[in-house]
């Protein structure tokens, strides 16, 4: 009975216990706050890597086994295949970010699981996917400077062959980096409209 009473939490304990814990059972941090119980997406969604390798591999591991291919070709099927990887990654893990007791709460209703994950799943994958996305497509636009490794001559090769040629080098690397943010700006842009339209039907 002593050893009983020894194991049984007092209030003191439970007291020091939930103010370790939120009220909803998040732990507390040092600071004092609530852990945010949103799902998260996996570290996969936040992993980044050079595009380089993969166009200096096409290029030239296809010469290696004997396909003569054009620089812009290695380009195109390097850049697709790092994009496509990192892609697939970050909307799988978006859709594993949504809570499992959606799918749970579906099949209670009776809903087949292709309705499930058209009607309810995706749509709230497709909200957590939008930044992510976004972002990885800006870094891939940025990343296409990287193609002058296989001697193709995109923006930032240009703007260096006429800095050789005028010597000039601020201007033309000013108006190449606004020419980046032209095109990376309305990207930003559309993410951010995409995201208040589909929050205000959900």
């Amino acid at each position: 009975m002593d050893r009983l009473l020894q194991l049984r939490p007092t209030s003191l304990d439970t007291r020091r216990a939930y103010a370790r814990r939120g009220p909803r059972g998040g732990r507390r941090h040092q600071t004092g706050g609530v852990t945010d119980h949103r799902p998260k997406l996996t570290k996969a969604a936040n992993l980044s890597g050079p595009a380089g390798p993969p166009q200096f591999i096409v290029f030239f591991g296809a010469n290696v086994l004997g396909f003569q291919i054009s620089a812009w070709t290695a380009v195109s099927v390097g850049l697709t295949l790092y994009g496509s990887a990192f892609l697939g990654e970050i909307w799988r893990g978006c859709l594993e970010a949504v809570p499992k007791g959606q799918w749970e709460a579906a099949r209670a209703l009776g809903l087949h699981e292709w309705k499930t994950l058209y009607l309810i799943i995706l749509p709230q994958a497709l909200r957590l996917a939008i930044p992510p996305t976004i972002g990885f497509l800006v870094q891939l636009i940025k990343n296409t400077s990287l193609a002058s490794i296989v001697g193709f001559t995109e923006l930032t090769r240009t703007g260096q062959l006429i800095n050789n040629a005028t010597y000039q080098p601020l201007l033309i690397f000013i108006t190449i980096s606004l020419i980046y943010f032209a095109m990376c700006w309305p990207l930003s842009l559309a993410s951010k409209r995409l995201e208040r339209r589909l929050a205000s039907k959900m």
